[in-house]
Parts: C-alpha cells; sequence; structure tokens
C-alpha cells in the first residue's frame, strides 16, 4: 500500500549542492586507482610501480611486510618513499580486495595509485545546466560522462567519473568509507521508515545508510559482491537497477538542481525522525529510489552500489561499515 508520510512533505529548498562525505586527509586530490595484485616485500621496504610517482610503503616494524602494488613494481627503500602524497592507507580486511595474510602484528598497508588528478574538463564549473534536466543534456552532450560534467560540485560525482575512466569501482568504494570518524563503541541509531528499520553507528552522514538500505544495495540485500571487482560486470548489474528505477518513475525528467533540492528535504527530515523516533518524519522509500534514479540519469548507479555494497546489513539490524562490524558479534540494540 501507500507508504504514510506523516509529516514528511515535499518542501523544495535550494542549494548549490549536496553535502558531499569528507574526503580521506591522505588524498589531497582525486586519483585513478591503479590494478592492483599482492606482492611479497622485506620489512621496511617499499614497492613503487614502475614509470609512475605512487608508491605502496610498508611500515617498517612489519616481520613480514606485504604491500598492494600494481603489477610491475619495483622495490625502493622506505626512506625515498616516505611522504609521498598519493600512497594511502588501505584496511587490511578490506571486503573489497582479496584478504591478506602474513603482515605482522605491526603492518600498516599502503595502497598505490597512480598520480593523476581528475581531468581539467571534469572541473569546469557549469552550474548553467544545474536546472537542465539529465536526459536533455545527455542529447546535448553525446558520449559524454555526466559525472565529469558535474564534477565540479565534488568528489561525489568527479571520483565517480575516476572510477569511469580507470574502470575500476573498487577504489571510488573504498574512498567513500567512513571508518576513520565512526566510533567503533559510539552510540548506536534506531532509524525507521517506510522500508522498515536498522540501526547505525553512522553519525557523519546517516542518509547514506538509508539510501543504501531503501535500494537494497547493502553487503547482504542480495547483490552479488563478487562482481564489484569485474567493472564490466557491475556496470550490467547497474543498468539492470536503472532499469527497474526507471520503471517505477516513468514520467521523472531528474535534474542535478532536482536531485538536490529532494536531498535536502529528505535529509532534514531523516534528522527529526532519528530525533523524535518517528518512522513518519522520515523519507520514504520513494523518495530514496528517486535519489538512486538521478544517478542512473547521470549514466550509472554503479558508483553508489559499490560504496553500499562495501557496507553490510547484519541479520540483526545493524548496518555495518566495517569489517568488524560485519563479521563479528554484534552489540545489544534495543528492540
Amino acid at each position: 500500500g501507500t507508504p504514510r508520510l506523516g509529516r514528511y512533505r515535499a518542501t523544495h529548498l535550494h542549494t548549490p549542492m549536496r553535502p558531499t562525505p569528507p574526503r580521506q586527509p591522505w588524498l589531497p586530490v582525486p586519483c585513478r586507482l591503479a590494478a592492483l595484485t599482492v606482492l611479497a616485500a622485506p620489512a621496511g621496504a617499499a614497492l613503487v610501480p614502475s614509470g609512475s610517482r605512487a608508491a605502496a610503503v610498508t611500515d617498517s616494524s612489519a616481520l613480514d611486510a606485504v604491500a598492494l602494488v600494481q603489477r610491475g613494481a619495483r622495490p625502493l627503500p622506505l626512506r625515498r618513499a616516505r611522504g609521498l602524497p598519493t600512497a594511502r592507507p588501505l584496511r587490511s580486511r578490506s571486503r573489497l580486495l582479496p584478504s591478506v595474510r602474513g603482515t605482522g602484528a605491526g603492518g600498516v598497508l599502503l595502497q598505490a595509485s597512480r598520480a593523476e588528478a581528475v581531468p581539467p574538463e571534469c572541473l569546469v564549473n557549469r552550474s548553467e545546466d544545474l536546472a537542465v534536466p539529465f536526459e536533455l543534456l545527455r542529447s546535448r552532450h553525446k558520449g559524454e560522462d555526466l559525472c565529469c560534467h558535474f564534477g565540479f560540485l565534488g568528489d561525489w560525482a568527479s571520483g565517480c567519473a575516476e572510477a569511469h575512466l580507470a574502470r575500476d569501482y573498487v577504489g571510488f568504494a573504498e574512498s567513500v568509507g567512513y571508518e576513520a570518524a565512526i566510533e567503533p563503541n559510539g552510540t548506536i541509531l534506531k532509524i525507521g521508515y517506510s522500508g522498515g528499520v536498522f540501526y547505525s553507528r553512522n553519525q557523519v552522514f546517516t542518509f547514506d545508510d538509508i539510501y543504501c538500505h531503501a535500494n537494497g544495495w547493502l553487503g547482504g540485500q542480495g547483490l552479488p559482491a563478487d562482481l564489484v571487482t569485474n567493472y564490466a560486470a557491475w556496470s550490467e548489474l547497474a543498468e539492470r537497477e536503472c532499469a527497474k528505477l526507471r520503471g517505477l518513475f516513468p514520467d521523472a525528467k531528474p535534474s542535478v538542481q532536482d536531485m538536490v533540492d529532494r536531498d535536502v528535504v529528505d535529509q532534514s527530515h531523516l534528522k527529526l525522525a532519528v530525533r523524535d523516533g518517528d518512522a513518519s518524519e522520515a523519507p520514504p522509500v520513494a523518495e530514496l529510489q528517486r535519489h538512486a534514479l538521478a544517478k542512473c540519469a547521470m549514466g550509472t548507479a554503479g558508483c553508489d552500489m559499490a560504496y553500499c555494497n562495501a557496507w553490510c546489513l547484519r541479520a540483526d539490524g545493524l548496518v555495518g561499515h566495517t569489517p568488524e562490524e560485519c563479521a563479528g558479534p554484534g552489540p545489544q540494540l534495543a528492540p
């Protein structure tokens, strides 16, 4: 049946852009992530892809250091690799990459990435196109990635454009993680809405949790997670998801401005719902699906699906954002 909207109202506000999750401090500019493999290296050494300024550095205290690097890497003394701006830490238990063993108690893994900034054309201010429907823009700019077209709005767009160029959704998903900002034993929020009830420690940008949950993209909700490392297969999966969304909203003609206006309303009502414990105040499933439809209209929902699927929906209803939350015993949740 029709979900009860309660005090939810479709008031439209105007704002220049949707809030973007904070970029990890070790990535000063969006970088195209290289294809990765696992190579062994002596403790205190670094491995650098041939012909690249990027580096993967292992912690000097690691007993049996391992680095994730591009194929064709060559050894480089650790002292020469320190401070390279494009090296970034990688969770050693990442769900998105092959498991790594033998890092030693003090091992720290850093991921190699190419020192390539977002193409300049992806950073051109195109504010005049914010209210133009994506469908019309696609006809005007045939073959152009609209994530690049609107890259000036933030990493949510430019980072996805980079993922398309690199044919790599994994790197984008890893860059969105909130692990560093979520307290392992922090307050657990209970979030109810027309799509059900779930729990989360994510107070950085809770909207992402309800968005992923409503669209069924969290790990454990049915997407074949093993496909995320296969760019073509994940893109095909995203197109099937988008076809379903277009079927739900056949008359929709989303634009960036429309998406942003709706997001502002949705986020404000989500805050009210969490504060008051009133599910009727939360954005309904249909609104959250419309946001996904807008991403489809930009070109693909593959980027959003990838970062959603890097998280998980546990059997007890907790949305996990780390391997520990997704695999370990959970906290006692309030009914």
